[in-house]
């Protein structure tokens, strides 16, 4: 536990001093690599909007499940360089999944089992009385 703090603070650390000399301007992102290079050099507002245009999200299980494994499956065997790419998205359980597809800006579509949907179907529907309910 107290390295996983460790490497939290550590990476907060560094955000902060990236921040602050970028405020300083001194931080140059195209000087880190010549990838990043390519990618503020060709990248515009429109290869902004074509690849966000043909980007699908897709929120699968937790991580050591199954469903983390079928996203990334799904994502290898889909993406079409530009035309298509998903992302596939780390979930927190399958009840909170149905809540990410519904309320999550950004999750455009999951993998969530049936009996969830079963689950969250009876639990939202009126209680019968205690006259008809067996004891």
């Amino acid at each position: 536990m107290q390295r996983i703090l460790g490497v939290a603070f550590f990476a907060m650390m560094m955000s902060l001093a990236l921040g602050a000399r970028a405020e300083d301007g001194e931080f140059d992102p195209a000087k880190v690599s010549d990838s990043l290079k390519a990618i503020f050099q060709f990248g515009s507002a429109g290869t902004k909007q074509a690849l966000n245009a043909n980007t699908v999200t897709l929120i699968s299980g937790t991580i050591g499940g199954t469903y983390v494994q079928i996203g990334a499956d799904l994502a290898s065997v889909l993406d079409d360089g530009n035309r298509l790419r998903v992302l596939p998205i780390v979930g927190r359980g399958s009840v909170q999944s149905v809540a990410d597809i519904l309320f999550l800006q950004g999750v455009d579509l999951g993998i969530v089992r049936a009996d969830t949907l079963d689950y969250l179907e009876k639990k939202a529907s009126p209680r019968t009385s205690r006259s008809n309910s067996p004891m």
